[in-house]
């Protein structure tokens, strides 16, 4: 149990550095293509985790490279279709769209396990799911072509949990982390490239963004991540990453002036509520 909840304090600590981002990636990308602002993020992320780091290549192997490379291919699915959706729809849309992966992470692992999950889970799942539609959605439900982007960005979070959760017993968690970021950076790199959009960011604002998404929202939340989920099931730590948009608006009122609604604490308290369920132990049952 102690094990437990120190993953879970530390999958709360990366979920609130993803959380920080929305508002900085959302600037970022209106002045730098998709690609070349997360070339740049996970290739700095990569050379800090190289420098510091080095002497874990040593573990490298050829199946900790496969597991890397799947676990980056979908992480880099993940942030490329939520940073091109948030081009066209809201934060609080991408936000919202982004949590339905804890509804996939309970149908996946249902189907792969071939067994219901339990009430305590379901009933979290539900409060969590409902308590994102309080904190992120507004009046305006229509769906444009930024929330079909991000929709895709939920199914590969979801693949990506549920495969991390299974390679983090396997492999260190530092070289797994810095195989899935190097994939992203040599990705985004590539695409950027070929699509001739490859800059060298000129103002101070998106330097900031991309310090700060590489150093806290890259190499420590992934690190953090990897290293903890091992403590904490795939459909906890989904349960989990519904905090993000808590996060993301805290950082949006700090950051941008915007006011603390009625709405945003309901909801809030009903994310907060499905994590605690979600910790309660589940019950054998007997033949």
């Amino acid at each position: 149990m102690k094990k437990e909840t120190l993953g879970t304090l530390a999958i709360l600590l990366a979920t609130l550095f993803w959380g920080m981002t929305f508002v900085l990636i959302k600037d970022a990308v209106s002045v730098l293509s998709v690609f070349t602002f997360l070339f740049w993020r996970f290739g700095i992320a990569s050379l800090l985790l190289l420098v510091f780091f080095f002497p874990t290549l040593k573990k490298l192997d050829k199946t900790l490279v496969w597991h890397g490379v799947l676990l980056g291919s979908l992480l880099a699915g993940t942030v490329v279709f939520q940073s091109i959706g948030l081009q066209y729809t809201t934060a609080s849309h991408a936000s919202f769209i982004t949590g339905l992966s804890v509804i996939l992470v309970v149908l996946f692992t249902a189907l792969f396990q071939k067994k219901f999950p339990s009430a305590a889970v379901v009933t979290g799942v539900f409060l969590a799911m409902l308590g994102l539609a309080l904190v992120t959605l507004q009046s305006n439900l229509s769906i444009n072509v930024g929330d079909l982007w991000v929709l895709l960005c939920a199914f590969c979070f979801a693949g990506y949990i549920l495969l991390a959760g299974k390679y983090t017993h396997l492999h260190g968690a530092l070289p797994l982390t810095i195989v899935q970021i190097f994939t992203i950076a040599v990705f985004s790199g590539l695409i950027s490239l070929l699509q001739g959009s490859f800059v060298v960011p000129q103002s101070y604002a998106v330097w900031q963004a991309i310090l700060f998404c590489a150093i806290f929202a890259s190499v420590l939340a992934f690190s953090l991540q990897i290293h903890f989920q091992r403590y904490v099931s795939a459909t906890k730590t989904a349960i989990l990453f519904t905090t993000e948009p808590i996060f993301a608006t805290i950082t949006a009122i700090l950051y941008a002036g915007e006011v603390l609604t009625l709405k945003f604490v309901l909801g809030a308290t009903l994310i907060f509520c499905a994590m605690i369920l979600t910790q309660f132990p589940t019950k054998k049952k007997k033949r």
